[in-house]
C-alpha cells in the first residue's frame, strides 16, 4: 500500500527518470521517448497540413480510374448505409506508375 501511495505521489509531482514498472526509461521534455519521436517525425510528412484545391474535374482523362476511386473512397464515406451487413467497402487501393500520370 505504501508503494502505491509513493508511486501516485511521484506521478502527481511529474516525476520522470529511471525505468519503472511500465518498462519505459527516461523521457524528454515533451513526454515522448525516442521511438515515439521517430514515429511522429516519420508520420508528419504523410499528413496533409492544408486541403489541396483540386477537384475531380481538374484531372484530365482517366475517367475509369476516377470512377473506381470514387466508388472505393467517396461513396462509402457519403453513404455508409450502403455498406452494412455482408457488403463491405474496399480495404485498400494500389496505385502504381510514375507520379503525375
Amino acid at each position: 500500500k505504501n508503494h502505491l501511495n509513493e508511486a501516485e505521489a511521484k506521478k502527481a509531482s511529474g516525476g520522470k527518470g529511471a525505468v519503472g514498472a511500465n518498462g519505459k526509461g527516461k523521457e524528454d521534455k515533451d513526454g515522448d521517448d525516442g521511438e515515439d519521436k521517430k514515429l511522429k517525425n516519420a508520420l508528419s510528412g504523410a499528413i496533409l497540413q492544408e486541403r489541396p484545391n483540386v477537384r475531380w474535374e481538374d484531372v484530365a482523362g482517366l475517367e475509369a480510374a476516377k470512377e473506381t476511386l470514387k466508388e472505393a473512397v467517396v461513396i462509402p464515406i457519403r453513404f455508409p448505409s450502403l455498406f452494412q451487413g455482408k457488403r463491405q467497402p474496399w480495404k485498400g487501393i494500389l496505385l502504381y506508375g510514375p507520379p503525375g500520370t
